[in-house]
């Protein structure tokens, strides 16, 4: 287990951006699937915003991963 320490914004955006990605999913596309902006989320991915619980389960669960793994840096996690 990784237990050094990040700071969860940057945790949850690079996770966020890994799973979109792999996924080949857009940022319109996936802001519209979870009711939020194009910019909402960019400001996700790139640290300056973290979501509220409501708005990173609903991510999570568009995107068929655990909001374990969208917000820790343990790599041994499996997507959900």
């Amino acid at each position: 287990m990784d237990y050094t320490y990040k700071p969860i914004k940057n945790i949850f955006g690079e996770r966020l951006r890994q799973i979109r990605n792999q996924k080949r999913l857009t940022l319109d596309e996936v802001a519209s699937a979870v009711r939020t902006t194009k910019a909402t989320l960019s400001r996700y991915e790139n640290g300056k915003m973290i979501p509220t619980l409501y708005s990173a389960k609903a991510l999570a669960d568009y995107l068929a991963v655990s909001l374990d793994w969208l917000t820790t840096s343990d790599s041994d996690l499996q997507e959900g």
